[in-house]
């Protein structure tokens, strides 16, 4: 699952992978010692599961966002993970579009929940809860990811530069 994960972030020229580990405990050691600016991890890992991690940067005053990635979509696992200081949660049947819109509103101070567990989260069922971001805003969101200026972006999906930054200031309200 990891090499899978990686392999899918390598592939935006934004993101560089610059360190992984197998375990939590080796976790913490590679987050001390690499300068990331975001660590995206696993719910369960071999040796503790994501409270204890969360727990531990915490406690070693680690301020770095992190996005969690779980097989859960149970409410109440969520909300915990929250609590304790996540800054996202990606199940893991996301899509790598997914994964790096995720990557990218975490990486940019947001908060990111996974469209697949939202409606959960906010006691509704799928076909009641709005969306999350509209599809011209995960465009957005994806061609910032690629290095695209505001300018660049209106070209590219043929809008007005006001739209997009229209769409940009609705991107950091949600």
């Amino acid at each position: 699952m990891r090499e899978g994960v990686r392999m899918m972030m390598e592939t935006s020229p934004n993101i560089q992978v610059v360190g992984e580990a197998a375990r939590a405990e080796e976790g913490l050691e590679v987050i001390a010692t690499c300068a990331c600016d975001l660590v995206v991890a696993d719910f369960n890992l071999p040796d503790y599961e994501a409270p204890w991690l969360l727990t531990q940067l915490r406690k070693r005053q680690v301020t770095l966002p992190l996005l969690m990635l779980s097989q859960y979509t149970e409410p109440e696992k969520i909300r915990q993970i929250m609590s304790l200081g996540a800054n996202g949660y990606v199940v893991k049947t996301a899509t790598k579009e997914e994964l790096l819109t995720a990557v990218g509103v975490v990486a940019a101070g947001g908060i990111y929940v996974h469209p697949a567990v939202a409606p959960a989260l906010l006691g509704q069922s799928a076909a009641q809860a709005p969306p999350l971001l509209s599809s011209r805003e995960l465009a957005i969101l994806q061609l910032l990811m690629e290095g695209l200026s505001n300018p660049a972006i209106a070209l590219r999906l043929h809008v007005a530069l006001a739209t997009v930054k229209a769409d940009l200031q609705n991107l950091f309200v949600k």
